[in-house]
């Protein structure tokens, strides 16, 4: 590399030389531009010049780094030779470690195997911690004899195997690490006691068991290992009490806690898990010891943690109860604030105690608490449940005069009121308010609420007219306000042309009938006795809407005609049915049938019973059972 740049100058230069010599040779040819040509033969002969010591200075560098390369490959294949007979020896060493290991070091040994091989970058990450004097945050390695590096301490194995899926196996790999653990201490002389292992090892797999959400698998180990752990420590007990609360298993919260409170000052989570404990068990007693305890001992909590305790009673069945209790234990020094104030009123709403909601309202004000939406929500909720509607008026006027952001659900609610007290004019107003209004858009359920309110009063007209309304503001209805719709027409006798007129209008606004339409349809035509009309609905309803009228629907019918006593058509009413299987291919239901023939039967008998008179012999008629 280093004569290359050189042979290829020693052929540059005859090529500059005889191209000079070519261009002297012209120069004197052409006579009159000498000159010229000479001072451009100079600049062409600088610049290869240029290129020529550049070249040279390139190719010595080149044969400098070869030289240094060459020199210390050699010292690196050294290097790497000694190294490689280090590792050997340690390979060997550690072989011959693991073949004087004693059996009880190697019990279970196997079974955690899989858990230890780590790739090569967490090993060196293992090994880095391992040389931390400080142990991991939450989780004392006190008792546990020190790791080799590179090398998972018990603990983590415990933590890997419950990750893994194998925390139904605690019982046996707790047992197999903790001897291997009082073994390693002995064989390092080293003075370490069964409780002090077992602490670690027990609390590392709550810990795995919790967060891996293995709430009775936790227990089931804590259980096995409790005679080793004597009073155990803080964190034992805060994971165990979370486990127990998680697993429903609340006869065991108080023995918990009152190990954890006397070993330290019990934490706003584990407060909050001993109220979910007495909420589940429905000990409202219970719940007033514990705060009295706490209060005389001087614990308190803070707002958040109190709105939290508040919220784990929503689900027991004295929730009520539950939250005065907490509301007047008085260990909470910033007092309740809106969000307490508003999970209050809910459990008195719930409850239908509408005089105390408002007194929690006007002790708001009191302490310069702003009601929220949620707030006004609850009022509403509990006047309208209460039939209140003046209350539920008032409070609806303080929201919209409040500066607060109306919703649906505010709306909608104050609705329900409105209908619920009759005044569906008022209602349809306010629904045409939200419509107008920028922030607040009616939705699916409060037109629902106004449709059913007219359907309910018989008011079809008003009902369909909303229904039109509603799909002009883009609301698509689902089958139930279809059918409310429809329903309307039995609330009162209508003439079947107009029932059949509503059907149809329905149809054009997006109806598709299903069993239900037509069962509710064919309740409309029986209040005015329209069988021929019946019959040709469900004779048509294959070809008209794509449906096959199930068999119930002709025993509803047959049975309406016995309820109407026309007799005579119960006969048809069954034979169409018996048409309408027969081009399906199927079988009539023997239960339908019979339903159909027992109405049969009965037309008869009443049919014979009101056409027939005694003989005029006196005798009376043959009895017709039912």
């Amino acid at each position: 590399m280093f004569l290359g740049p050189f042979t290829f100058l020693a052929k540059l230069l005859p090529l500059v030389a005889a191209t000079t010599t070519s261009s002297q040779a012209s120069t004197k040819a052409a006579g009159n531009y000498f000159f010229e040509q000479i001072a451009l033969d100079d600049a062409m002969w600088d610049a290869l010049t240029e290129g020529a010591l550049a070249l040279a200075v390139f190719g010595a560098a080149s044969a400098i780094m070869k030289a240094y390369r060459n020199h210390t490959s050699k010292g690196l294949r050294a290097n790497k030779a000694k190294l490689l007979s280090v590792q050997a020896a340690q390979q060997e060493g550690t072989k011959k470690t693991e073949r004087g290991r004693s059996p009880t070091m190697a019990a279970g040994h196997s079974d955690l195997a899989g858990f230890s091989r780590q790739p090569p970058a967490l090993s060196k990450a293992t090994a880095a911690l391992a040389s931390c004097p400080r142990p991991p945050p939450g989780l004392s390695t006190t008792g546990l004899a020190p790791r080799a590096p590179g090398r998972q301490s018990e603990a983590d194995v415990i933590a890997t195997a419950v990750r893994a899926g194998k925390a139904s196996e605690l019982p046996r790999l707790l047992d197999a690490a903790l001897a291997r653990s009082l073994a390693a201490a002995a064989h390092q002389d080293m003075q370490t006691s069964a409780k002090e292992v077992a602490t670690p090892l027990l609390h590392s797999a709550l810990r795995a068991c919790a967060a891996s959400r293995c709430f009775n698998e936790a227990i089931a180990a804590y259980d096995h290992m409790a005679e080793h752990i004597a009073e155990g420590n803080s964190g034992i007990w805060s994971v165990l009490l979370y486990s127990i609360v998680e697993a429903g298993t609340f006869c065991r919260c108080k023995q918990v806690f009152e190990n954890l409170c006397k070993m330290t000052s019990p934490s706003a989570h584990d407060f909050v898990n001993m109220v979910r404990c007495y909420a589940g068990q429905e000990d409202a007693v219970g719940l007033r010891e514990m705060l009295a305890n706490l209060r005389s001992s001087g614990e308190s909590v803070d707002t958040y943690t109190w709105n939290r305790a508040l919220a784990a009673c929503s689900h027991s069945e004295h929730a009520l109860e539950l939250a005065e209790s907490l509301a007047v234990a008085g260990i909470c020094a910033e007092g309740l604030d809106a969000v307490g104030y508003n999970t209050l009123m809910k459990y008195n709403a719930r409850a239908g105690q509408l005089s105390r909601c408002f007194e929690l309202r006007a002790e708001m004000l009191e302490k310069g608490l702003e009601a929220s939406e949620v707030t006004f929500g609850i009022l509403l909720d509990v006047c309208v449940g209460a039939q209140e509607l003046d209350f539920a008026r008032k409070v609806f006027d303080d929201l919209c005069a409040s500066g607060l952001q109306l919703n649906v659900v505010h709306c909608t609610t104050f609705i329900k009121g409105l209908v619920g007290a009759g005044k569906l004019d008022e209602a349809a107003g306010v629904l045409q308010e939200m419509v107008h209004s920028a922030g607040v858009k009616p939705d699916l359920i409060t037109y629902s609420t106004i449709v059913k309110a007219y359907s309910d009063a018989g008011d079809v007209a008003s009902a369909l007219k909303m229904l039109s309304k509603m799909l002009e503001e883009g609301v698509r209805p689902d089958e139930i306000i279809y059918n409310s719709v429809l329903t309307g027409c039995c609330v009162f006798p209508v003439k079947s042309a107009h029932v059949m007129r509503t059907f149809e209008t329905l149809i054009v606004l997006g109806l598709k009938p299903t069993t239900t339409t037509l069962s509710i349809l064919l309740k409309a035509l029986a209040h005015t006795q329209s069988w021929p009309a019946s019959l040709q609905v469900l004779k048509d309803a294959p070809k008209n809407f794509r449906l096959q009228p199930e068999m119930r629907l002709y025993a509803q019918l047959a049975q309406a005609c016995v309820k109407a006593r026309s007799f005579d058509v119960v006969p048809q009413v069954f034979n169409a049915m018996v048409d309408a299987a027969a081009c399906r291919r199927e079988k009539v239901d023997p239960a339908v049938a019979g339903r159909v023939l027992r109405s049969c039967l009965l037309g008869v008998r009443r049919t014979w019973q009101q056409s027939c008179a005694k003989p005029r012999d006196g005798r009376a008629l043959p009895w017709i059972p039912p």
